[in-house]
Formats: structure tokens, sequence, C-alpha cells
């Protein structure tokens, strides 16, 4: 089965291979191009992605605004799924 994969998409998987190459800078700025595509499904993984990668740093405060803004930006894409079938 062939799948497109799209920019922001081909960004974020960039950019957990960078961080599992011990790439955290070349990491967080393929993190960043992903959340700044502003795509529905990508962005909130991206900002998900960068609050793991942030906490892994050490930096506490960074990482949970990331997972807050993938929190906010994941809402609209709960809504528009039933939770129960």
């Amino acid at each position: 089965m062939e799948q497109d994969i799209t920019w922001y998409e081909a960004a974020r998987n960039t950019g957990v291979l960078l961080q599992a190459n011990g790439d955290t800078e070349g990491a967080r700025a393929a993190f960043q191009q992903a959340i700044d595509s502003g795509h529905a499904e990508q962005m909130p993984k991206a900002e998900l992605n960068l609050g793991v990668l942030l906490q892994g740093q050490g930096d506490r405060d960074g990482a949970i605004a990331a997972y807050q803004q993938a929190i906010g930006s994941a809402a609209p894409m709960w809504r528009r799924r039933p939770l129960v079938t």
C-alpha cells in the first residue's frame, strides 16, 4: 500500500530521526517546521515530540509549554471524532 507523505509529516519524522541520532538542535528545528505548518494532525504530534525533546534536555518549563500547546492544538481534532461508537 502506497502512502503519500507530506512535507510537514516528513519534517516531523526527520525530527524524530535526528533526535534518535543525538542531533537535538536539528530535531528541534525539524519539529518547529512541522509546528509552523499549522497542519491539524501534524502540528500537535510535532509539539508533543518537541515536549519530549525538551524534557530530555531538562527544560521542564519548555516541555510543559510544548505539551500544553499539543493539547490545545489537538482539541479540535478530538471534537470531530466520537468518543464512543
